[in-house]
């Protein structure tokens, strides 16, 4: 289908809509700084900097306080989204298309859900859009433009340019880097490959300096590097690295950096150690799960042959933070999997967990051999389509093999509880810090912003009772004790951890500083208990 020409000044207007509250958003403890949103948006960011000059960009973030304008002069409204934001992002396209507006879709969800965004939009983006969103541009200049633009092939990733910051309007904490696309493994229930596909694709290292350098300049505290898998080409990754600290040590105010990882990355000495030279302060490593036959059904062969608490100690061992992603609702997984989830936490002594429900996303190989075995749950069925696709709120779109999918949710929710109680959490946080050794890393100088937000996060922990005070304090000074450079970043911790709460909070009716009654994830056995925090006891 062709559409015809809107003449007038052309204007477009990039819009993120807002994601609710969420594992990485920290909405609650961005309060508390004086920037707006942790991350900006980087995909927007690619399409303003793939936008002719001819064309005025107008970008709302709705994440970083900004309100949509409905009344804009703009003729194209271009809307991306994940699939969490599904339910916004069709409230929005809808109203901009009410008032004749020619609203484009593309981004994450429309990749993995073409057919439910097409009745929300007038033209539909799959696929990688450095190619064809000039095209589209170029059409629409020309008098007639389609309705649907589909790249098929994976692009060429040098031609993905710079992000445009110039259209931001507000202060961010962090930025945000792509280097990679694509990842060589084949988790079963990963959507990435299904996008980007297993041949690792990277940008120049001379251009991500460039990226690093642009937002070093905008004065962010950190930079995220947003590969799926950084490590997935470790030649470049390691050129990559040296490249940022022979840059890094230079400067009078460092930038600190993370990113996510495989955990193969265990087996390589020398790429642990030049994460720590290039001043990387964290990872985030998709673990998904201790037993070993849920890591055989999903095909997560790099999990599988290691000693995971012992490949998660050595990455530590290089004065790294780590970040998990863990995942119940395998068809290996019964109800003693909560009690496993956790008591491997502990020993590995991960801090972040970020624990979801299996998901089956549309596209992956998941999704195809439960829908040939008659197990997703259709569209309809749950009270919230949307839903469907939240993990982390322990609701899942199939039916579980051991478990109803009440049992799965009701274990997931008490499992995050009990992995965030006060005890279990500081117990995880101080004993990732055992293992830090010689500690070179460079912290922002400090200032007056970060003076800011450490008294905002006393008078936070102060206000809850004696016990949060104690827990506040106490996981200071050990991280003090351990090297005087880990205090900042050691706040910002006591600063998420008080948004998981906030989370969690709102979603159980949950308080940390209160007594609880015992949940259903925990055992029974008294003296089972005792052994459980005797694993946890951190080595400080």
């Amino acid at each position: 289908m062709i559409a015809p020409r809107l003449f007038g000044a052309p204007g477009i207007y990039m819009v993120q809509p807002k994601f609710p509250p969420s594992y990485w958003g920290m909405e609650h403890f961005i309060k508390l700084t004086p920037f707006k949103a942790v991350f900006p948006p980087l995909g927007l960011l690619t399409l303003a900097a793939l936008t002719p000059p001819e064309f005025d960009v107008e970008l709302c973030d709705e994440n970083a306080g900004e309100e949509v304008d409905y009344d804009t002069d703009a003729r194209i409204v271009c809307i991306t989204g994940y699939i969490i934001q599904m339910k916004r992002v069709f409230e929005i396209a809808d109203r901009f298309r009410a008032r004749g507006k020619l609203v484009v879709l593309g981004g994450p969800m429309a990749n993995l859900l073409p057919d439910d965004c097409r009745k929300h939009c007038d033209v539909l983006f799959e696929g990688e859009a450095e190619y064809t969103w000039p095209r589209f541009l170029q059409e629409y200049k020309s008098g007639l433009h389609a309705d649907h633009y589909i790249e098929h092939d994976k692009i060429h990733l040098p031609d993905s340019p710079p992000a445009r910051l110039d259209v931001l309007r507000q202060t961010y904490a962090h930025g945000i880097v792509q280097c990679t696309r694509g990842c060589p493994f084949t988790c079963e229930f990963c959507d990435i490959i299904v996008m980007y596909g297993r041949k690792m694709r990277f940008k120049p290292v001379a251009q991500v300096l460039e990226e690093v350098k642009a937002w070093h300049a905008r004065g962010v505290m950190q930079v995220f590097f947003a590969d799926d898998n950084f490590v997935g080409h470790r030649a470049y990754a390691k050129e990559l690295l040296r490249a940022l600290a022979a840059w890094n040590i230079n400067q009078k105010r460092p930038l600190a950096f993370y990113t996510q990882c495989s955990i193969d990355m265990a087996r390589d000495d020398e790429l642990l150690g030049l994460l720590r030279d290039a001043n990387f302060i964290s990872v985030f490593i998709g673990i998904e799960s201790p037993r070993k036959e849920s890591l055989q059904e999903t095909r997560k062969t790099q999990n599988e042959r290691l000693d995971l608490v012992e490949a998660i100690h050595k990455i530590q061992s290089h004065n790294l933070f780590i970040s998990a992603g863990m995942i119940v609702g395998f068809d290996s997984d019964d109800s003693s999997i909560f009690e496993e989830q956790y008591q491997f936490l502990q020993k590995a002594q991960i801090p972040f967990v970020m624990l979801s429900v299996l998901l089956a996303v549309p596209k992956t190989p998941l999704f195809q051999r439960l829908e040939v075995a008659g197990r997703l749950v259709r569209p309809g069925v749950a009270s919230d389509d949307q839903a469907r696709y939240v993990g982390t709120a322990g609701g899942t779109n199939f039916h579980p093999l051991h478990m109803t999918r009440e049992e799965l949710k009701q274990g997931q929710m008490a499992l995050y509880q009990r992995l965030y109680e006060p005890e279990a959490f500081s117990a995880r946080l101080l004993g990732n810090l055992s293992r830090f050794d010689n500690v070179t890393f460079r912290p922002e100088p400090p200032n007056l912003r970060g003076l800011g937000v450490m008294w905002q996060l006393i008078r936070h922990y102060w206000k809850q009772s004696s016990a949060s005070r104690w827990f506040f304090w106490n996981c200071l000074s050990k991280a003090i004790w351990r090297s005087p450079r880990l205090i900042a970043q050691t706040a910002v911790y006591m600063g998420m951890y008080m948004h998981f709460c906030k989370v969690h909070g709102d979603e159980l009716s949950w308080n940390p500083w209160q007594s609880r009654p015992r949940t259903a994830a925990e055992p029974l056995d008294p003296a089972q208990t005792r052994v459980s925090k005797d694993m946890t006891v951190p080595q400080c």
